[in-house]
């Protein structure tokens, strides 16, 4: 006969060993420092997109919506691959 072990939530949760909590540490964040390590790979974005700024102000009309996703387009391409080894 298979035995069947009912556990609560928070039993299930304290169970998970975590590689960063090994020894009861709080986990680090890793996506706001590899954020800032691929901003400067992406300055003609994210120019591109500050051009837009300061013509829409101009003019005032208008968005520079695709300009501001073609950035997070390029950072999002930069860290993908560093999230994923961590």
């Amino acid at each position: 006969q298979q035995q069947i072990t009912v556990m609560t939530i928070s039993e299930s949760y304290n169970s998970i060993n975590f590689k960063n909590n090994a020894s009861n540490e709080e986990p680090v964040d890793k996506y706001p420092a590899i954020t800032e390590t691929c901003k400067p790979k992406c300055t003609a974005a994210y120019a591109a997109y500050e051009t837009c700024v300061k013509r829409m102000e101009k003019k005032k009309d208008g968005d520079c919506e695709p300009w501001y996703f073609d950035y997070w387009k390029c950072i999002d391409k930069c860290r993908v691959p560093q999230l994923m080894k961590t």
